[in-house]
């Protein structure tokens, strides 16, 4: 009786249903021919297509309602292919322009076939409106600003391209699945946002400092806020926005290390002006903190406001006669009442009417004037100190290296990566081969349980294999060295845990023998690599101090020099580090007899500075010989030229063509070759000493193979030049003589 009456309940469901479907489902269902005239559709789908009640009848035909004219034709040829696998064509999203409006629709749908000849004779399918998260999924692709999506483990789960743009990478799915603390310079940064986002919810505009893909380093500003389940409690993740502030954060740097104070100064809506920002140097000048500054009343800084009306009259004047607003002296005064002499630099900002809204400018306490020479003399002092002592530090290595020979790169082998960890194969290999001999003879000795336990054993068969395949555990051969070194401490540990007795004593002293060994050439080439960036640093940092020197020095009087001589004093002053580097100085210069009026110290530092960099971003053109670089001198019409060529590390093209290379401060992009150290001042410095006599500097950096001009894994040829002009009034007295 029961499933008698469970079996009435179950047709008049079906035959309800009959009448319902698919007319009331909450879907768009519809039916149309092959050619797409409607046979039938339900309500739904006539709101979504905005046909009337009876629309259908008067020939209405899908193909009316696609954007795109062979977007059909695409879909069925799609859905013939899905149908031939077995598959429903599913979630296509399609555009329809209805009634003069685009709407997305995604569409769901299968094709009718004739029973009797198998031959398609229309189509059925549902259509779902998807215009709003079609909205939403174009704005997330679209936004300038990169958006991401994590999940409770910080995993990535999705970015846009905008996110990925910033951080250097082609596309989102390369992003997509690290871990995003992976891209923080500091991890601890990445914390202390977990915990901001925790205790308050979302974070507005944090800056974080993140890797690029390339490595370099950028700065964003990150908005975020934390994700919860339906409950409420749940934590799921993080969604947030990110932009790139790193040029804004780098001049933000910038503006608080400068030793002057900048400001920025508004006219609030009475007309008052008031600080909106300031740096470090300003509010310590004043004696306040920054956040003490903003909003304040700018006339209660100077010491009296007959002098703040004086600065105002002379501003006023100034901007009249189209004047720039430099060292205006104006007396001011501290939070402690301390009053003081400051020169302002201004420039007055208007709006679009003309009128003054504000001014920006900086400030330098010129009170004690000597107080500013002491500090640059001061600064020379300490970089002279530093000079000194990596000097001495480079004579008290020279010791070492000789204690813990012998020295394989004593002589003629240039210490690169790639020849250091071919000189550490051998060792590693001898330190394999002996504990393979140790563990071929635990395997047979009696002794073996009670010598070190099973689990040892398996550990240094481990070890045995790490020291076999070392070479694959890292990509990168700067972390291969330290990892052999990791094995032979702990291979040495097992050795002094063996018990006394157990094993052959020699099996057990080679095993230690050779793990020293392999430790000791490690040590030789961290040793020579020390060396190595000791000897870069005390180059830097004494071009550093002749630099700052000549910032504060009174200029010599132009000497008349012999161009020659110039260059062969700049190879005298390198030839030690030439010779460290193990690189070969070629001379072609003997034969220009050109002369020269200039100031010899500046014109020496330029020359040095260019000899410099060819030396430090020289390889090797073969194996086994030694890197050269060669110096030309020659003249072309009334000047000289003093090229330095060199066979190593690339400029990128764009470095060049944007004079990037000559901005003051920047290192080169692959300048970082091989730990090569540098100020980024060297180019900056030999341009402007050229300029100042009236010549210039060239750079020019090809690939060495004339192929392939943007593949810079491949050696370039870089000749820098410093042109000069020719004494004229010399060479025409020895001429008429």
């Amino acid at each position: 009786m029961h499933n008698m009456k469970g079996m009435v309940t179950k047709e008049k469901v079906l035959e309800v249903a009959k009448k319902l479907f698919p007319c009331d489902l909450p879907i768009g269902v519809y039916l149309v021919m092959k050619d797409g005239e409607f046979v039938r559709c339900n309500r739904r789908a006539r709101e979504i297509l905005g046909l009337l009640e009876n629309e259908v009848e008067v020939n209405v035909n899908i193909n009316d309602f696609y954007s795109n004219p062979d977007e059909r034709n695409r879909l069925m040829k799609e859905l013939e292919e899905a149908e031939a696998n077995g598959r429903f064509l599913e979630k296509k999203v399609v555009i329809f322009n209805v009634r003069g409006q685009t709407i997305w629709v995604q569409d769901y749908c299968r094709s009718i076939k004739d029973p009797a000849t198998g031959s398609i004779i229309g189509y059925s399918g549902c259509l779902v409106d998807v215009t709003e998260e079609e909205s939403f999924r174009q704005l997330f692709e679209k936004l300038p600003v990169g958006v991401y999506k994590l999940n409770a483990q910080d995993i990535i789960v999705r970015v846009n391209k905008a996110y990925a743009g910033i951080l250097g990478y082609e596309d989102p799915s390369e992003l997509e699945g690290k871990n995003i603390k992976e891209l923080y310079v500091e991890p601890s940064e990445a914390d202390r946002l977990d915990r901001l986002i925790a205790e308050q919810e979302s974070v507005v505009n944090e800056k974080v400092e993140l890797f690029k893909k390339n490595e370099e380093r950028c700065y964003v500003s990150v908005c975020a806020y934390k994700k919860t389940d339906t409950d409420g409690r749940t934590y799921i993740g993080v969604e947030g926005t990110i932009q790139d502030v790193t040029e804004e954060e780098t001049y933000r740097q910038i503006r608080d290390m400068l030793p002057v104070g900048t400001y920025l100064i508004r006219k609030n809506e009475e007309g008052k002006e008031v600080f909106e920002q300031c740096n470090k140097a300003f509010a310590r000048m004043f004696e306040y903190e920054i956040d003490e500054l903003k909003g304040k009343e700018v006339r209660e800084l100077y010491a009296s406001e007959k002098d703040y009306q004086n600065f105002i009259a002379e501003l006023a004047e100034k901007q009249e006669q189209e004047d720039t607003p430099e060292d205006i002296p104006i007396k001011a005064k501290t939070s402690t009442g301390k009053i003081m002499t400051l020169e302002v630099h201004s420039r007055v900002l208007v709006d679009g009417a003309g009128s003054i809204i504000g001014r920006v400018g900086l400030v330098l306490d010129i009170s004690n004037e000597v107080a500013l020479w002491e500090l640059r003399d001061d600064i020379g002092k300490t970089l002279h100190f530093y000079s000194a002592a990596l000097v001495t530090l480079e004579q008290s290595i020279k010791p070492v290296l000789k204690a813990i020979g012998p020295d394989p790169f004593e002589r003629d082998t240039l210490l690169t990566v790639e020849n250091a960890i071919k000189t550490l194969s051998k060792p590693a290999d001898n330190l394999k081969d002996a504990i393979i001999r140790l563990i071929d003879m635990g395997k047979t000795s009696p002794g073996r349980q009670s010598a070190i336990s099973e689990k040892d054993w398996s550990t240094l068969k481990d070890l045995k294999d790490s020291l076999e395949n070392f070479q694959d555990i890292s990509p990168y051969p700067e972390f291969q060295m330290p990892t052999l070194y990791e094995i032979s401490n702990k291979v040495l540990d097992f050795s002094n845990k063996i018990e006394k007795g157990k094993l052959p004593r020699e099996l057990i002293k080679n095993v230690s023998i050779q793990a020293k060994e392999l430790q000791r050439i490690y040590c030789l080439i961290r040793t020579h690599q020390a060396l190595d960036t000791i000897i870069e640093a005390d180059y830097s940092a004494r071009a550093l101090r002749e630099y700052v020197i000549f910032q504060q020095r009174v200029p010599e009087l132009p000497t008349l020099c012999k161009i020659s001589t110039l260059i062969q004093t700049t190879i005298y002053q390198l030839y030690l580090f030439a010779q460290h580097k193990n690189v070969t100085i070629r001379q072609e210069y003997q034969d220009c007899h050109a002369e020269v009026k200039v100031d010899e110290r500046e014109v020496l530092r330029a020359l040095s500075n260019l000899l410099y960099n060819a030396i430090k971003y020289s390889w090797h053109l073969k194996i086994g010989e030694r890197p050269q670089i060669t110096v030309k001198a020659f003249t072309v019409e009334d000047e000289v030229h003093v090229e330095f060529q060199n066979y190593g590390v690339p400029i990128a093209f764009e470095e060049i063509a944007t004079e990037l290379i000559f901005k003051f401060g920047y290192r080169g992009k692959y300048s970082g070759d091989r730990r090569r150290m540098g100020t980024g001042i060297g180019l900056t410095d030999a341009r402007e000493t050229a300029r100042r006599h009236g010549g210039d500097v060239k750079i020019i950096s090809v690939p060495d193979s004339g192929e392939h001009e943007f593949d810079y894994s491949q050696p370039f040829l870089t000749t820098a030049t410093l042109i000069l002009p020719i004494n004229k009034q010399h060479n025409i007295e020895s001429e008429g003589k």
